[in-house]
C-alpha cells in the first residue's frame, strides 16, 4: 500500500525543516508528501522549496502555492484531494513525527481492513520545556480499540495530527463534506457512524504547544460560540444525510437529529437571551460536547448585559 502525506503550511517558517525532517526520516518511508501553502506572509513557501531540492525530493515531495487565501479548514480539504497514496496521514507544519510512526501505523491499517480512520496518542511539548523525548515516559500498550458511536464520541476527541485515513474512505465522503468543515471532524464524525474509527495505542507525533495552534481556541465569547454551534448544526445535518445514504442504523440517526436540535435551542438561547430556551436544553445535555458548555454559555450570552 502506497502512502502519502498531506501538509498545510501558513506561516510555518519557524518550525517546518523540523517536520519535513521528521518525515524524511521514517523508517519506513513515504511515498508521497503534498504540500499546499495558503499565501504564506513569511518565508516559508521558500523554505519548503529549498528543502526539496536540497535533498532531491521532487519526483515524489510536491510543493503548492495558493492563489488566494483558502483559510484552514478549506486548504486542507483541497489539499488531501490531491493525494494518491492509498493511505493519507495528516500533518501540521510544526510537530514532529516519531520515528516510527509510518510503519506502525502502517502495519495496523494493512493488517485490518475494517479501519477508515487511526488515531494515536500524542506528547505535548512547548518550546520553553526540554521534553522532545517525553513519549518514552508515557504509557502505551501499543492495542488497538474500536470506538463506539455515543453522544459523548460523536465529537471530535483528537487531534488530526494523530490521523491516517484510507484514500477510498476520503473519496466516499466527498459529496457530504462540505466547505469550511475542518478535516479531522469531517473524517473522525463520517468513520464513527460507520463503526470504522480505531484508536492506536501509541504515540505517533510530538504536538508542539505554542499560540500560533489553529487547534485549541476557546469558544469563550458570543461571536465564536456562535460560529462553533452552526458547524454543530451543520455537521450533525450531514451525519444524518449520510448515515441514511448508507443505511445505517437508526439509533445513530436519532442521536444526529438530537445534537442538531440541540444546537438550534443554543443558537437561539444566545441570539435572543430569551432564558425560557434554558429550559429544553436542560433536556439535550447529554449531546454536548461538555455539560460545563450549558453554563458558559448562560454567562457568554448575559456578559456585559445592562
Amino acid at each position: 500500500m502506497k502512502v502519502s502525506v498531506a501538509i498545510t503550511t501558513y506561516n510555518g517558517e519557524k518550525y517546518i525543516i523540523e517536520q519535513l525532517t521528521s518525515i524524511l526520516n521514517q523508517t519506513r518511508p513515504v511515498d508521497e508528501v503534498i504540500i499546499a501553502d495558503d499565501c504564506s506572509l513569511d518565508d516559508t513557501p521558500k523554505i519548503v522549496r529549498s528543502f526539496i531540492a536540497e535533498n532531491q525530493l521532487s519526483a515524489s515531495w510536491h510543493f503548492y502555492a495558493n492563489d488566494h487565501n483558502l483559510g484552514y479548514a478549506d486548504n486542507f480539504r483541497q489539499l488531501i484531494y490531491r493525494c494518491k497514496g492509498d493511505i493519507v496521514f495528516f500533518c501540521d507544519q510544526d510537530d514532529v513525527w516519531v520515528e516510527d510512526r509510518v510503519e506502525k501505523m502502517m502495519k495496523v491499517m494493512e493488517s485490518n481492513g475494517d479501519i477508515s480512520v487511526l488515531y494515536t496518542k500524542e506528547c505535548r511539548f512547548t518550546e520553553d520545556k526540554n521534553n522532545i523525548k517525553c513519549y518514552e515516559s508515557l504509557k502505551c500498550t501499543g492495542s488497538l480499540k474500536k470506538i463506539q458511536f455515543t453522544p459523548y464520541n460523536r465529537y471530535l476527541r483528537t487531534e488530526g495530527c494523530t490521523m491516517c485515513v484510507r484514500k477510498i474512505f476520503l473519496e466516499e465522503i466527498k459529496s457530504e463534506w462540505y466547505n469550511g468543515w475542518a478535516h479531522d471532524e469531517a473524517v473522525w464524525s463520517f468513520a464513527i457512524l460507520k463503526d470504522a474509527l480505531y484508536f492506536f495505542d501509541y504515540v505517533s507525533v510530538l504536538y508542539r504547544r505554542h499560540s500560533g495552534n489553529v487547534s485549541g481556541n476557546k469558544q469563550h465569547s458570543k461571536e465564536k460560540r456562535t460560529q462553533y454551534l452552526k458547524t454543530v448544526l451543520s455537521s450533525s445535518g450531514q451525519m444524518v444525510v449520510f448515515a441514511k445514504k448508507n443505511n445505517l442504523a437508526i439509533s445513530k440517526i436519532k442521536v444526529c437529529n438530537k445534537t442538531l436540535n440541540m444546537a438550534k435551542y443554543r443558537l437561539k438561547f444566545i441570539e435572543s437571551k430569551n432564558i425560557l430556551f434554558l429550559i429544553p436544553l436542560i433536556f439535550y445535555i447529554r449531546y454536548y460536547y461538555s455539560w460545563k458548555s450549558y453554563f458558559t454559555e448562560i454567562f457568554i450570552t448575559f456578559k456585559g448585559k445592562q
